[in-house]
């Protein structure tokens, strides 16, 4: 198994690379032009195939190769895992640099906003307003939507608080017993909104100077979330074969100070948990720019707009977004023309990979369908593309 490891790391790939002087100083080294990755994969599937030869992997869910298909994705991660660590030792300042950068982002732009909101909501949870809210909300939400009014109160905090604070409260009434794992798969659809902070203030007025655009990007946001919810939620309503008995079971009641204790707790390891992902993403975004991984996609979204002659920085701009919300958000920013409106409410509404591994990091917890959740973010992104052209095109 170390065998692999020891000589890919180690020996250098050609020999023209043996060849090349090493510099005195390693910021003059030149940019790498190419990426051992597809050597690392390799690595990883040889430890694979020994783990196979020695009947480490489970028999029962070999394909006809011999080899565990459930592993294969745990083979790509680990590919990139062993990548990324390679890229730490060999370039440390250009990695702390932008994970430096990342958590100056957390500490100055999220920190100050998402941890009140989160102790606040977790303390209102427990106060019970999902309760108050149900009766107010239960018959329009019922009708509309076939849910109970907690719902309403899943929605809401999603739109105050933004990313990923609907995906944590609906965990909340989960583990706290007042609703069931099947109803919180229904409310999926209410917890898939950025926050008015961010698309207004952040988006709206900082990058593009304009507090009207930002509210069109709300506005289109919040439709897009709208109606996915209303499909997903009437389809699920039309497979159900009896009405759930929703809104019935109260949270445990505890003395104040113990309330206030745990919630701050879990209010500090919540956010340090979201920071967490933001600055190591802001570093994933920067490892990837820099060896020009996020190419391909570019360039083929940049051929796709081109025939609509559509700015190529917005192709870059969305590449990057699949990845972080606000990298892609600044990048298109930027760009020109009106299209720029319509790329964005897109990245807002897919997220890109850190805001879904933040919301599902919440919501495995209560041990919610994952791949659900992902299946309405693409859903909502779709929706929102097609309410944006009709704002902004």
């Amino acid at each position: 198994i170390l065998e692999p490891v020891i000589t890919s790391i180690f020996i250098p790939c050609s020999s023209s690379a043996r060849k090349k002087p090493m510099c005195a100083n390693p910021r003059d080294a030149p940019e790498p032009k190419a990426i051992p990755i597809f050597g690392f994969t390799a690595v990883c599937f040889d430890i694979v195939i020994t783990m196979n030869n020695f009947s480490i992997i489970n028999t029962k869910s070999r394909t006809k190769f011999g080899i565990d298909s459930k592993i294969i994705f745990k083979v790509i991660c680990v590919a990139f895992l062993l990548f990324f660590l390679v890229v730490l030792v060999v370039f440390p300042e250009i990695c702390s640099d932008s994970f430096l950068n990342g958590l100056i982002l957390f500490s100055t732009a999220v920190l100050p906003s998402l941890f009140p909101f989160m102790f606040i909501t977790k303390m209102l949870t427990d106060f019970g307003l999902a309760q108050k809210l149900t009766i107010i909300f239960q018959k329009p939400f019922n009708f509309l939507f076939g849910t109970c009014g907690k719902a309403f109160y899943v929605f809401l905090m999603s739109i105050l608080c933004g990313y990923p604070m609907g995906a944590k409260v609906l965990s909340d009434l989960v583990q706290n017993g007042q609703i069931t794992k099947t109803e919180a798969e229904d409310f999926l659809p209410f917890c898939t909104s950025s926050g008015p902070l961010f698309i207004i203030g952040t988006v709206g007025v900082g990058m593009f100077a304009s507090k009207r655009f930002g509210l069109i990007l709300f506005a289109v946001h919040i439709i897009s979330v709208v109606v996915v919810a209303f499909v997903v939620c009437n389809i699920r309503r039309l497979f159900r074969h009896k009405r759930l008995d929703v809104g019935e079971k109260l949270s445990q009641k505890n003395n104040l100070d113990e309330v206030l204790a745990k919630n701050m707790i879990d209010s500090c390891l919540s956010v340090l948990m979201v920071g967490g992902f933001i600055s190591f993403f802001y570093l994933v975004i920067d490892i990837l720019t820099k060896f020009k991984m996020l190419l391909p996609i570019s360039a083929l979204l940049a051929s796709f707009l081109g025939l609509f002659g559509i700015d190529k920085i917005i192709a870059t701009g969305i590449s990057s977004g699949l990845v972080e919300m606000t990298r892609g958000c600044s990048e298109i920013s930027t760009a020109s023309g009106n299209f720029a409106g319509v790329a964005i409410s897109a990245i807002l509404a897919f997220g890109g990979i850190s805001i879904i591994l933040q919301s599902t990091a919440f919501l495995s917890r209560s041990k919610i369908s994952i791949l659900k959740f992902i299946g309405i973010k693409i859903m909502q992104t779709v929706v929102s593309v097609c309410i944006a052209i009709l704002f902004f095109v």
